[in-house]
């Protein structure tokens, strides 16, 4: 692992937990926070020499479909948590992507259950993405 590869892993961690914490609190993500993380993953892939599009372009689809699906379900997934994946494919492949938002979403939807079976939360609140893609991310980082 060269070490552009290991500060992408490192600076992803920093800007997931940054924003698993800014979403945990306020239950939104400034888009200034989004942009700025964009702009470090690309500058990092960038200085890595794994900028090609054909690499990079693929990380945004995951971000980009649940934009459409946030369009189309009224906000059902905030518009912030889909800029905020377009964001993250910066940081890394789809593969990896993929893995990461499989993850979370297994996670999120585990916590979800025990929190609608405990009668923590009803079926109409919502709960904040991002920490569970952290946790996901956290997951996911000895297999990559």
């Amino acid at each position: 692992m060269s070490i552009f590869e290991l500060m992408l892993k490192c600076c992803l961690l920093f800007f997931l937990g940054g924003a698993a914490w800014i979403d945990y609190q306020k239950k939104e993500l400034p888009l200034i926070f989004i942009a700025v993380g964009f702009g470090l993953g690309l500058l990092l892939r960038i200085l890595s020499g794994t900028a090609h599009p054909l690499e990079i372009l693929p990380g945004f689809l995951p971000g980009i479909l649940c934009l459409l699906i946030a369009k189309l379900s009224k906000e059902a997934i905030g518009y912030g948590d889909a800029f905020m994946l377009i964001a993250i494919g910066t940081f890394c492949l789809i593969t990896e992507l993929l893995f990461l938002l499989l993850c979370g979403f297994l996670i999120a939807g585990t916590v979800s259950i025990l929190l609608l079976v405990l009668k923590k939360r009803n079926k109409k609140e919502e709960i904040p993405l991002i920490p569970f893609l952290l946790s996901g991310y956290v997951f996911t980082l000895p297999f990559f």
